[in-house]
């Protein structure tokens, strides 16, 4: 069975935030890691910094860092999701979705920026 291919978020964290009623084709791991991968490189370009290319590096980072790599990168993906296809949810509900994921991916990428907060290892 595949795992995550992604480093910074899990299929089952972007699953909690997208919620059970998203669309069956996006909300699974394939599409997911896809999707995951997209995340990093977006969060890496945003950043101006590659913060891990393999888990060891991840794992070797500040533990501040790792929680707001791996919030902006589900928030992000949790997004995705969503927007694949929004027909399962009313759309008050999807719009809400998206707009808190949204305002917590740029609250992690902010954070993430601010290189005063934190001493990187690592990559």
């Amino acid at each position: 069975m595949p795992g995550d291919t992604g480093i910074y978020c899990t299929t089952a964290a972007v699953q909690a935030k997208a919620g059970s009623r998203c669309s069956a084709t996006s909300n699974v791991e394939g599409w997911i890691n896809t999707a995951d991968l997209e995340a990093e490189g977006v969060i890496n370009a945003f950043c101006g910094k590659v913060f891990a290319t393999t888990p060891a590096a991840f794992a070797a980072l500040p533990a501040a860092a790792k929680y707001l790599l791996s919030a902006a990168a589900s928030s992000y993906v949790a997004s995705m999701v969503i927007q694949y296809d929004m027909s399962g949810m009313p759309a008050r509900e999807a719009e809400t979705r998206l707009d808190f994921l949204r305002d917590n991916f740029w609250t992690c990428i902010k954070q993430l920026q601010d290189r005063a907060n934190f001493v990187y290892t690592g990559v």
